[in-house]
């Protein structure tokens, strides 16, 4: 089974009032488990020009607004902005273009359209005027409703999948499947819990070490740990 383990760090826990400031996601194949630096992964930041939120979440959030910041701050310099995305491994993206990076991150990695990986270098995604081209590019050549993922996710259905409904458009060319994967169902102690565990109990219970450290590429990638020892 291949399936897309997909974290988010948000402003708040309220959709309809915070916004996404980071979006990842990892590719994971039960069938080729890769160790982290081979696995396909993605870390998005969100850019916008202002935030809404709750006081704590923005401050656990801190670094990750800082990053941002110090991205906008590069506004006139784009050679920079792109310096800036591959030393971080990240990409900066406007929320409206979330969606077709994801597409084509998909296409790449799920489907093995490698003719697609030119269009996920930073470089296409920092000029405005290369921009609409990329993105034209990718309407042209995406096929609509055809990228069914399978999603994984502590707590997704409950909280990300709802701050991704509220993109307008995100669900025009991908698909998730409506069972999700989270490990906290496997790892429940069904005589000493009152609720389902957390994901750090979720990686103590897997005798896994480290804290959960809220940030989404991690965490995202500790839910696939979690699930190995399942299927290894």
């Amino acid at each position: 089974m291949k399936y897309v383990s997909i974290d988010l760090e948000t402003t708040g826990l309220d959709p309809e009032n915070c916004q996404i400031l980071s979006f990842s996601a990892i590719l994971e194949d039960t069938n080729n488990p890769l160790p982290y630096d081979q696995i396909p992964k993605l870390n998005v930041y969100i850019l916008r020009e202002s935030i809404n939120g709750s006081f704590f979440a923005l401050n656990m959030n801190r670094e990750i607004i800082t990053t941002i910041n110090n991205y906008l701050v590069l506004r006139k310099n784009d050679e920079a902005r792109v310096n800036m995305m591959r030393e971080t491994k990240s990409i900066f993206l406007y929320e409206k273009h979330l969606r077709f990076y994801f597409q084509m991150w998909l296409a790449v990695h799920l489907e093995g359209k490698k003719d697609y990986e030119v269009y996920l270098d930073p470089i296409c995604w920092v000029n405005n005027e290369v921009l609409k081209n990329t993105v034209r590019d990718i309407l042209v050549k995406i096929n609509p409703a055809t990228q069914k993922i399978n999603v994984a996710g502590k707590n997704f259905a409950g909280f990300d999948r709802k701050f991704i409904d509220k993109l307008e458009g995100f669900y025009d060319h991908v698909i998730f499947r409506q069972r999700v994967l989270d490990p906290s169902v496997l790892l429940v102690d069904w005589k000493n819990d009152e609720t389902l565990p957390d994901l750090l109990t979720c990686k103590e219970r897997s005798n896994i070490s480290g804290e959960v450290t809220h940030e989404s590429l991690s965490d995202a990638w500790d839910v696939i740990q979690v699930f190995r020892n399942f299927y290894k």
